[in-house]
């Protein structure tokens, strides 16, 4: 259990942080690949954070 919240708390860091190493202030106002595939990325963790809540919910229903 500590080991599927640790693993969540690490997603959600990863949603929440901003892209440090993104071109975010460097690109111009046109949407770039690049872009896309960090969206790509964030929507993939999202929906891994996701499975991980349902995972310790049912570790919790479990007990």
């Amino acid at each position: 259990m500590n080991s599927a919240r640790e693993e969540l708390a690490d997603l959600s860091a990863s949603l929440q942080s901003s892209n440090l190493n993104g071109t975010d202030d460097t690109g111009g106002t046109h949407a770039t690949l690049e872009d896309g595939a960090a969206t790509l990325e964030k929507e993939s963790i999202h929906q891994l954070a996701g499975r991980q809540q349902k995972f310790i919910q049912q570790l919790k229903d479990d007990m």
